[in-house]
């Protein structure tokens, strides 16, 4: 494989500090890397991967992390580390990163300490930090050509893995990321009941989204993702933070090239309970648990929210071929929220900037990002377009539930 065109420059001024141990390593060719946080976790993750990686020659690169906000090691993390050591063979060690084999397989597992005293991860840096080391490293051993295929493989150790999760990308390198479906085991209990209304909000807003139009459609969870190792360098890694670290990533990814959806395989996930991240699954299925009547009290986006979306976007597009003017038909409360953000000033400067429609738009789209979108949606909602309960939801937006 060629070598990447953004990697030197990115592992030269951006990469951590774990890359430089792996001269020492050795580590033998793979065909895939997959790379993986681990904070208070056991070593069952890795049984259920284990049919998956006799399957296929893959390294995994497992990040046991710990926030620095604690006094001592956490004591799962360090049964973890002691598990790997007794369960695999130890291939060789560079300061804090270990190479182990799996048996009877051509897999093999690296695992960075990130959990022993001195060696914690800052607590403001988070799960971020801890997949862009393992992340890092990954790029690093595709450019060398140790790795094979150019993608860096993201999860968790709460996902259930499908037989052809690595394949399903062999082929597909005519983007910047790639999207696994996902579907959480629930079980008839308080929890599998929580978990699947959790797992409603994020369809409901990813469908919201792609009916209204918006070119940031798309689900931003870290163990459904992969990563083309030239635009992961683009963008200079995952964000060092505590939590969102792959909603800010694929709001960057998606400004360099496409964001691939795939229909299949499926990512299963455990539904169960966490506080490894201050939001995101876990904290929100705990919040919800809590309340006495979930499917009356857990609120989603008033469905009108992705209509007026639809409505901003729509005028954009009709402005596009035009050198001047605003945006015709939007009153009232949008046209408050679309001054307040600035966006008309937005539709200016991406004129400017264009010299055809396809430009402005680009200009505009790259503007009204991810982000922006969601403080859109936000700032409508504080106006005075509340929330409504998943009853509502299904009632008024099933013009949104039925996109494809």
């Amino acid at each position: 494989m060629a070598r990447l065109s953004n990697a030197e420059k990115y592992l030269r001024h951006y990469a951590e500090p774990e890359v430089s141990a792996l001269a020492n390593l050795k580590v033998p060719p793979c065909h895939y890397a997959l790379a993986i946080p681990a904070y208070d976790e056991d070593h069952d993750f890795l049984q259920r991967m284990t049919p998956l990686l006799k399957r296929h020659a893959c390294l995994v690169i497992l990040t046991i992390n710990q926030p620095d906000s604690l006094a001592a090691p956490c004591s799962a993390n360090r049964r973890l580390a002691q598990d790997l050591v007794r369960n695999l063979t130890v291939v060789n060690t560079s300061k804090d990163l270990t190479l182990h084999r799996v048996t009877d397989t051509s897999s093999y597992v690296l695992t960075i300490d990130r959990f022993s005293p001195g060696l914690s991860i800052p607590k403001k840096q988070g799960v971020g930090l801890a997949r862009k080391i393992a992340a890092d490293i990954a790029v690093t051993l595709i450019q060398q050509n140790i790795i094979k295929y150019p993608w860096i493989y993201t999860t968790d150790c709460d996902a259930f893995l499908p037989d052809n999760y690595f394949t399903a990308l062999d082929n597909r390198d005519d983007a910047a990321a790639a999207i696994y479906p996902f579907a959480h085991d629930c079980g008839d209990n308080a929890l599998g009941k929580a978990t699947k209304l959790y797992e409603f909000s994020l369809h409901y807003y990813q469908r919201g989204l792609q009916w209204a139009g918006s070119p940031y459609a798309f689900h931003t969870l870290g163990s459904t993702l992969a990563i083309q190792a030239n635009h992961y360098c683009k963008v200079r890694g995952f964000p060092k933070r505590s939590g969102g670290e792959d909603f800010y990533l694929l709001n960057k990814l998606a400004k360099t090239g496409d964001i691939l959806q795939l229909e299949n395989p499926r990512i299963t996930l455990v539904a169960r309970l966490s506080r490894r991240v201050p939001f995101g699954t876990g904290p929100a299925v705990e919040k919800i648990i809590a309340m006495d009547n979930p499917e009356a009290e857990f609120t989603l986006y008033n469905p009108e929210c992705f209509y007026q979306l639809k409505k901003l976007l729509d005028a954009v597009k009709q402005t596009a071929g035009q050198l001047s003017g605003g945006l015709a038909g939007i009153d009232g409360t949008t046209r408050k929220v679309i001054e307040a953000m600035g966006i008309l000033a937005a539709l200016t400067q991406a004129r400017l900037q264009s010299k055809q429609p396809e430009q402005f738009l680009r200009h505009f789209n790259t503007w009204f990002d991810a982000f922006r979108t969601l403080k859109f949606i936000h700032l409508l909602r504080d106006a005075g377009l509340q929330n409504v309960n998943v009853e509502e939801a299904k009632k008024l937006g099933a013009f949104i539930l039925s996109a494809a």
